[in-house]
């Protein structure tokens, strides 16, 4: 008999009942930083395509949309860690469904989930050719991938197709290295932010912003607030992991909320920087309110912001580094899609 198998007597003299214990499927290491890590790399890179969108309907609104936006995944986020902690296994919601109904409301969920997912690795590509031709103002060669729409949506398609194949043959990836572009991202991100306060925040200009229902009309804000929700996805990659958790009812909750304050942060302040920056204006062209946020930089909102700062050699070095960090990240949020 197996060291994993044990003997119980069964019910009449004599019997004997083997149960066989299964080991874990995977070996629980990560603790809670590993878990903040993998989570927040795939919903941290969400405002590095979701703030242009929003700001295109949301206008000086922007930042209030993705507050109130902000909420509703707290609660979203508070439910799969409630979860999590109750059910520690691979699969997040469609776990839950299983759990909680059957088995065929399990599987559809699942299918909604790879929807999902389909949407997060198209988006993600997308917006990651987008950065990476940021920098084809100084590297000329990728500079086809903002200028020709046909060589951005083929470098799409070709960065998709790679991250198929790398892991079709099964390249596994180093999670100390997402760990640390996790934790870069999320550094980069919060100085951002303090150096935006200190040197681009204008607080009067902000409030100009602001036209209640006429820019953005009622209608426009509300579907500012539902695109928005887009900023937040992601947070499934906790749950997906805590069969590698130590502790799962601990340390999923934990990490959790680390996201949130660390999400709702950047999420608050970075938008409203971005239209410090690029405030509403009248386009007496298409006799609309528009900001550049929404239009020049719509592709690239992050990288549009550093543009604000008035230092070249400040503005160089944070254009090439957001550029090529917010590709990587957002390569890394593709593959994690797949």
């Amino acid at each position: 008999m197996g060291s994993d198998a044990i003997a119980r007597r069964g019910r009449r003299p004599g019997d004997l009942r083997v149960v066989v214990r299964r080991p874990a499927k995977m070996p629980r290491t990560l603790g809670p930083s590993a878990l903040f890590a993998a989570c927040y790399g795939n919903v941290g890179s969400s405002i590095y395509y979701a703030l242009g969108v929003t700001a295109a309907f949301a206008l000086g609104l922007t930042p209030l949309a993705l507050i109130l936006a902000g909420f509703i995944f707290v609660t979203t986020a508070l439910n799969y860690a409630e979860g999590t902690a109750a059910l520690p296994h691979a699969g997040g919601s469609s776990s839950f469904a299983r759990r909680a109904f059957n088995a065929p409301i399990g599987f559809i969920v699942g299918w909604v989930q790879l929807l999902n997912y389909t949407a997060t690795v198209s988006i993600s590509s997308y917006f990651a050719i987008s950065y990476l031709g940021f920098l084809g103002k100084y590297v000329p060669a990728l500079a086809p991938l903002v200028t020709d729409q046909s060589t951005h949506v083929g470098a799409t398609v070709v960065l998709i197709a790679i991250l198929v194949a790398v892991n079709v043959i099964g390249i596994q990836e180093s999670s100390a290295l997402n760990l640390v572009l996790a934790f870069t991202d999320l550094v980069t991100q919060l100085v951002l932010v303090i150096l935006g306060i200190i040197l681009l925040l204008k607080i009067r200009t902000v409030i100009d912003n602001i036209h209640w229902g006429v820019a953005p009309t009622w209608s426009n804000f509300l579907a500012g607030i539902s695109i928005a929700m887009v900023t937040y996805t992601g947070i499934e990659t906790i749950s997906n992991l805590s069969e590698e958790a130590k502790d799962p009812g601990r340390n999923v909750p934990l990490a959790t909320w680390w996201v949130i304050i660390a999400v709702l942060f950047v999420s608050a302040f970075l938008p409203t920087i971005g239209v410090s920056v690029f405030p509403v204006m009248y386009d007496q062209h298409l006799h609309a309110y528009t900001t550049q946020l929404a239009t020049t930089y719509k592709a690239d909102p992050v990288a549009g912001i550093v543009m604000g700062f008035k230092d070249d050699l400040s503005r160089f070095w944070a254009q090439v580094w957001v550029g090529i960090l917010a590709f990587t990240i957002l390569v890394i949020a593709t593959n994690a899609g797949l």
